[in-house]
């Protein structure tokens, strides 16, 4: 059996760029070998890369003080996830407390709140926004993953 990079083969994979063919012949295996490591897998970086082009395209009408505004405020987001993210460990953590003592219902649905008001200031969480698929798909409501964590952990 020849030699091949199982990763490189699986990220070209999920480009969605390739028939399993293309694939075959790129990465010097047989197509069964190829069909049977891409069996029942996504294409997930197919998606990605449709929006990566349209943000090019979009880029490219840009003034370069619109482009330094955006990348700025992504930046700011992005560093807001983050701090949003150590923020819900750290209140499921005490979550996790609270669930175990009946008397602390309210403690608990405030650490949630909590999550749930942060993600809404820093306009990571817009509920008053229109839904959108891309909105569907890629928000996440901190109050579900919360409670959904602490129960796992409890």
């Amino acid at each position: 059996m020849a030699k091949y990079d199982k990763d490189a083969l699986l990220a070209d994979y999920h480009t969605g760029d390739y028939s399993q063919r293309q694939l075959a012949k790129k990465h010097k295996i047989s197509n069964g070998t190829v069909a049977n490591i891409t069996k029942g897998l996504d294409k997930k970086s197919e998606r990605l890369i449709q929006k990566k082009v349209e943000v090019a395209q979009e880029v490219s009408l840009l003034s370069d003080k619109e482009l330094s505004a955006i990348e700025h405020s992504v930046a700011f987001k992005v560093s807001m996830l983050s701090e949003i993210e150590t923020f819900s460990k750290e209140a499921m953590k005490a979550a996790n407390t609270l669930i175990k003592t009946p008397e602390s219902g309210n403690d608990f649905k405030a650490v949630v709140e909590g999550v749930d008001k942060l993600s809404i200031l820093t306009k990571i969480n817009d509920r008053h926004a229109k839904p959108s698929h891309m909105q569907q798909n890629t928000q996440t409501n901190v109050s579900e993953l919360v409670i959904t964590r602490a129960k796992r952990e409890g």
